[in-house]
């Protein structure tokens, strides 16, 4: 069984289509940990991220993967 197999309905080759992508996304704020951690799930390769925003307290609570630790840092790092 594969980590995948529940999404056969996309179709046989889905996964190296998926694994094969590179996705942009502007803004990790909100929405888009979100929608890059969905899509990391489903097995997209690759990604074009940008944002100029640093994490703080404003933020932290959007953020998927943000830490008190990086509020304290200033900075975010993927995990």
């Amino acid at each position: 069984m594969s980590q995948h197999d529940r999404q056969s309905f996309l179709g046989s080759t889905s996964e190296q289509h998926l694994s094969g992508l590179t996705v942009g996304i502007l803004g990790l704020g909100g929405g888009g940990s979100h929608v890059v951690q969905q899509l990391a799930h489903l097995g997209v390769g690759g990604y074009v991220i940008a944002d100029p925003d640093l994490i703080d307290e404003t933020n932290l609570n959007r953020l998927v993967g943000g830490t008190r630790a990086d509020v304290d840092t200033n900075e975010l790092r993927l995990r």
